[in-house]
């Protein structure tokens, strides 16, 4: 499902994280769900991983609440 919003995912993500770049294309509802289950994963010891899952998982919650 699409949002009704205009969120370009990637700004919210560093580029030198390793993300399927399909995922960062649209803001839905299932790609930030599965940015919050996933990115941690591969990029575990990336010094920005908590700064951008907690703003990940704020806005998905935003949108589940909207």
């Amino acid at each position: 499902m699409k949002l009704p919003v205009t969120i370009d995912l990637k700004t919210l993500v560093p580029e030198d994280m390793s993300v399927p770049k399909r995922r960062l294309e649209e803001c839905s509802l299932s790609n930030l769900g599965w940015l919050c289950r996933n990115l941690g994963i591969n990029n575990n010891d990336h010094p920005e991983i908590k700064q951008t899952l907690a703003k990940l998982n704020t806005l998905r919650m935003k949108l589940l609440l909207r």
